[in-house]
């Protein structure tokens, strides 16, 4: 969809009108005209619309905008217009951490999914400064800080499987110069726990053999037992869906089109706290679009799909307990699937080779689901959209994820 944005200025007001482009049709507006732009946007109408008011207030009908008529209002609004027209053309600026977060590319993969009858995108969260979990980590904090659940005096706790940390740690610092008390299970190993200390936060460190329950729980008595503290809770606080919901979906969904033409027919996401496949099903519902949310769990931890929870392999998935995100909104996701390790894996290592990405374990998941999806007959000449979750770098300590391949020798030139 195309839409054609008048800015003119008549009798002291400033005037904004927003209407769908048709190339024959002649250029209208009051008044003075200062500047007319066209731009190009894939959403439903009404849902850009909405988001228009978001930056420019309630709009009159017709999709008009006025205030009083000043030099700098009217410099502000063809800032924005020109935000809106080609968001980031020349690269992104930042004041913070914060503002680096969110508007990740979206790759097509061509070798992983060669043989495939649908098309596959990868949206790269491993390209965040941290990861997926930055999106709903600032939604989280901001959220708590503007209903006063935040002061200067508060202590913030988490249970995290590591990238909650990270983002929690990072964002924590540079907003309110903070930094939180994490809780870790030992199933993640000594490396996640030793790069969550090195980020600067305090780590409690739980059993292995019950996985992230065991840090949930710990850090839920440490938020009973303790005044003062603040529990991120991102396993049930609603502040994490919206993030995605707010933010990710629409990304994607524009994306898709951008890249292939056509909307997406699934989203496939592995699921942990469960907050980015509820968050994009919620944006996919504000928009009446008909893609569907698969979740993926590890075979070994399949609680969602009815079976038990053992120690597992991919990290930032299957907590070890149902979510207080999936009890409630749940019912959005249309399917939840089980993936392996030892493909998982295969897919990372094949991920890197041939596509030049080096993202962590629990991508190797939501890829290789999304490319057995990409080859179910009813597929066939769709789009699946999937997600990279983190980067891989610091999975590299583990020997069976990053085997270099046969023909990467190693010779020592060294007298």
């Amino acid at each position: 969809m195309k839409y054609r944005f008048t800015l003119s200025r008549q009798s002291g007001t400033l005037a904004l009108s927003v209407a769908e482009w048709v190339r024959e049709a002649p250029l209208s507006f009051a008044g003075e005209l200062i500047t007319a732009q066209i731009i190009e946007d894939f959403m439903p109408r009404e849902y850009f619309l909405k988001m228009l008011e978001k930056y420019f207030g309630e709009a009159g009908s017709g999709a008009q905008f006025a205030w009083p008529y000043s030099e700098e209002s009217a410099g502000e609004v063809i800032a924005q217009i020109n935000r809106l027209a080609s968001p980031e053309r020349f690269g992104r600026t930042a004041d913070n951490y914060t503002g680096l977060i969110g508007k990740t590319p979206l790759l097509r993969l061509r070798s992983l999914a060669a043989g495939c009858g649908a098309t596959v995108l990868v949206k790269l969260e491993c390209l965040e400064p941290n990861s997926v979990k930055d999106r709903p980590v600032l939604s989280i904090v901001r959220g708590a800080c503007e209903r006063g659940e935040i002061s200067d005096k508060t202590e913030i706790v988490e249970a995290s499987s590591g990238n909650v940390a990270f983002a929690l740690s990072a964002i924590l610092k540079v907003l309110l110069n903070k930094k939180p008390l994490i809780f870790i299970s030992k199933m993640h190993g000594p490396a996640k726990a030793r790069a969550v200390r090195v980020s600067g936060a305090p780590v409690m460190l739980t059993p292995a053999a019950s996985g992230t329950a065991s840090a949930k729980k710990a850090s839920v008595e440490y938020a009973r037992d303790n005044p003062g503290v603040f529990q991120v809770n991102q396993h049930g606080n609603p502040d994490n869906p919206q993030a995605h919901r707010l933010t990710t979906g629409p990304e994607l969904y524009h994306q898709c089109h951008v890249l292939t033409g056509q909307p997406p027919a699934e989203f496939v996401t592995g699921l942990g706290s469960c907050g980015t496949a509820v968050g994009v099903a919620m944006f996919r519902d504000d928009i009446g679009a008909d893609f569907k949310v698969i979740g993926v769990e590890p075979e070994e931890a399949s609680l969602l799909t009815g079976g038990e929870f053992h120690a597992h392999r991919f990290s930032g998935l299957a907590p070890g307990f149902v979510t207080g995100i999936f009890k409630k909104e749940g019912h959005r996701i249309d399917q939840v699937v089980r993936f392996n390790w030892q493909e998982g894996f295969e897919v990372c290592r094949r991920l890197l080779v041939e596509e030049g990405i080096l993202a962590g374990a629990s991508t190797g998941a939501s890829i290789g689901a999304a490319l057995q999806r990409a080859r179910m007959p009813e597929n066939e000449g769709k789009v699946i959209v999937t997600i990279a979750h983190d980067r891989g770098d610091r999975y590299l300590g583990i020997d069976d994820l990053f085997t270099p391949p046969a023909e990467a020798v190693e010779k020592d030139l060294a007298p």
